[in-house]
C-alpha cells in the first residue's frame, strides 16, 4: 500500500524489489521503454500523480499561493505556465474563472510564436493551448489573483519529455512540478548554447527553470528545413537558480569585455556585451546573443547585424577575436517610454591592454565618451523618435582618432563660458557645457535682480551647447544699455557671468 503522503505534485516512481536464498536481486515492474537515465534504473515505475484543487495553483517555498503581480507597467508583466498535463488545456478553460472573459483593459495573455508570419505575438483566445514545457506572458490591474489552472496530470518522470522549438526565441518552461537546472537540457538538431532568459521588469539570464515559471530560449536549426528539440531530463535541482553577470568566468591577456546597460525610469535592459575574446570571431559565433523580444514599453540596447541573416536581426552580445584590436561596434538604443531620459551604465570586465583605448561615440550629440574614465552617460527623452545610433570603438590612438575627429570629448564639469562678445550689441554668443544630462536654466537678471529674460529652462543633453541672445527681454523689448548678469543654474550647479549691452 502506498501512503497517501507519498504522493506530490511530482508525482511518483515506485518498483518492488525481489530477493531469493542465493542472493539474487529482480525488480519490477518494468516500463515498456527503456528511457531511464541511470544504468540499472529501467526498474522503476511511475505513477502519474492526478491534480486537483488546491494543488492546481503555484506556490512558494514556504507552500503559500502565490498571486499575479498587478499593475500595468511593464514591471507587472510575468511570465507563467503550468507543469503539468490539464484535463482543459485552452486559454479560456485556465484563465476565465479567475480573471473572466478576455478583456485586454483588465488583463491580456500572450504567446510567442517565431515562425508566424505577421507577428510572432498572439493574443488573448488566439494563443495555443497551455502544454508542459510552454510559458506566456500575462498581465493584470486585478489585485490578488491566484490562478487555478484546473485539473489534470502530471508527467511521467521517468522518460525525459520532449518539445518541438521554432528558429528563433521560444517561450519555454519546466514540464515538471519540480526545478530543472538547464544542465538538464538537451538540443537535438541545434548547437545553439542554451541561454536561458527569465524576465523581471526587464530580462535577466538564469540557468534553474523552477515550476509556474516562464522562460525564453533562442535556438537556430544545425540541418536547415529539420526540427529542432529540446529535452528535458526529470532531474530536480536543489540549486538556487544564478543569475549571470559576465559574458565570460575569467579573462586571458587580451581579452576584456564591456557590459552596457540601460534604463529609463523603472524600465531597463541590463544584459549587453560588446568586446574581444582569444576564441571568439568578427562574424557570428557561439559568444554572440540574440537580443530577446520586447514587450509593452521598454528601453533597450543592441548590436544590429542585418548581414548576419539570422532569424532576429540585433544581438545583445558581438565579441569579437581577440587579435584585432581596432574595432567599432553600432550600438542601437530603442525606446518607448515618452519624456524619460536615458542612462546608460559601462562596467569593464578584463584588463584592456594599456595600447588600447575605449569610446562611446554619439554623432548625434557630437560627442565621444572614454569609457576607461566614465562610468555613466545621460541621454535626455528622444524627442526625434524611437531609436538613436551609437559606437563603441577600441583601439589604437591613431585608430580613435581617425573614427572620432570631428567629435569633441565630454565635459568634465559645468561650465557657463563667458559670452562673447561682451560688451555687445546687437546680439551675443553664449556658450555652456554639462557632463551629463539635465534640467538646466539660464536666465538674465538686471542690476536690481529682477528676471528679465529666460533663455533656458528644460531638459538638455550632455555636453557642449551654444545660443544666440539678441538684447531683448521675454516681451520682446529690446533691454536698455548697461550691466545685465547672466545665471545657469542645474541641479546643485550655479555659476553666474556679468555682461555688457552697450547703446
Amino acid at each position: 500500500m502506498i501512503p497517501q503522503g507519498a504522493m506530490t505534485r511530482r508525482g511518483l516512481e515506485y518498483r518492488v524489489e525481489a530477493a531469493d536464498e542465493f542472493g539474487q536481486i529482480a525488480y519490477g515492474p518494468t516500463e515498456s521503454l527503456n528511457c531511464s537515465l541511470e544504468d540499472n534504473d529501467n526498474t522503476w515505475f511511475p505513477i502519474r500523480s492526478r491534480i486537483t484543487e488546491p494543488n492546481d495553483r503555484p506556490i512558494d517555498t514556504f507552500g503559500n499561493p502565490m498571486p499575479l503581480k498587478s499593475g500595468e507597467a511593464l514591471a507587472n508583466y510575468q511570465m507563467f505556465s503550468v507543469p503539468y498535463a490539464l484535463d482543459n488545456p485552452s486559454i479560456a478553460g485556465v484563465l476565465e474563472d479567475d480573471l473572466g472573459s478576455y478583456d485586454d483593459t483588465q488583463w491580456r495573455f500572450f504567446d510567442y510564436i517565431s515562425g508566424n508570419s505577421d507577428s510572432p505575438w498572439v493574443e488573448g483566445y488566439a494563443a495555443r493551448d497551455f502544454k508542459p514545457g510552454r510559458s506566456y506572458f500575462i498581465i493584470t490591474r486585478k489585485e490578488e489573483v491566484v490562478l487555478n489552472a484546473g485539473p489534470g496530470t502530471t508527467v511521467r518522470t521517468i522518460c525525459p519529455v520532449t518539445i518541438t522549438l521554432d528558429e528563433g526565441w521560444n517561450f519555454i518552461a519546466t514540464p515538471f512540478a519540480f526545478p530543472v537546472h538547464k544542465s538538464s537540457l538537451d538540443l537535438v538538431n541545434s548547437t545553439s548554447n542554451l541561454t536561458l532568459r527569465s524576465y523581471a521588469a526587464g530580462w535577466d539570464i538564469t540557468d534553474v527553470l523552477q515550476p509556474w515559471h516562464g522562460y525564453a530560449l533562442y535556438v537556430t536549426a544545425e540541418n536547415a528545413g529539420e526540427p529542432i528539440y529540446l529535452v528535458f531530463e526529470p532531474k530536480a535541482t536543489e540549486s538556487h537558480a544564478q543569475k549571470a553577470t559576465k559574458i565570460a568566468s575569467q579573462y586571458r591577456d587580451g581579452e576584456w569585455a564591456l557590459k552596457i546597460s540601460a534604463k529609463s525610469g523603472t524600465y531597463q535592459d541590463k544584459h549587453n556585451w560588446a568586446g574581444l575574446l582569444l576564441n571568439a570571431a568578427n562574424q557570428l559565433d557561439d559568444f554572440d546573443m540574440a537580443e530577446p523580444p520586447a514587450i509593452g514599453n521598454y528601453v533597450s540596447l543592441s548590436f544590429p547585424h542585418t548581414e548576419w541573416h539570422q532569424p532576429v536581426s540585433n544581438f545583445s552580445a558581438d565579441m569579437r577575436v581577440a587579435n584585432q584590436a581596432d574595432q567599432v561596434w553600432d550600438l542601437a538604443l530603442e525606446s518607448t517610454i515618452p519624456g524619460e531620459a536615458i542612462e546608460l551604465l559601462f562596467e569593464f570586465e578584463g584588463v584592456l591592454p594599456s595600447e588600447q583605448n575605449l569610446y562611446l561615440v554619439d554623432e548625434k550629440a557630437g560627442l565621444r565618451l572614454n569609457l576607461q574614465s566614465n562610468e555613466r552617460y545621460n541621454i535626455p527623452a528622444m524627442e526625434d523618435g524611437l531609436q538613436r545610433m551609437l559606437k563603441i570603438v577600441s583601439g589604437s590612438d591613431a585608430f580613435i582618432l581617425e573614427n572620432t575627429a570631428d567629435l569633441a570629448e565630454l565635459p568634465q564639469e559645468f561650465q557657463l563660458a563667458q559670452n562673447y562678445p561682451n560688451p555687445f550689441n546687437p546680439e551675443t554668443t553664449i556658450s555652456f557645457s554639462m557632463p551629463q544630462s539635465g534640467n538646466v536654466q539660464i536666465i538674465v537678471f538686471d542690476q536690481l535682480g529682477r528676471q528679465v529674460r529666460t533663455l533656458v529652462n528644460g531638459e538638455k543633453s550632455a555636453g557642449y551647447h551654444n545660443l544666440t541672445w539678441n538684447g531683448m527681454n521675454d516681451t520682446g523689448q529690446r533691454l536698455t544699455s548697461g550691466l545685465y548678469f547672466l545665471q545657469m543654474r542645474s541641479g546643485v550647479f550655479l555659476q553666474t557671468r556679468k555682461m555688457v549691452i552697450l547703446k
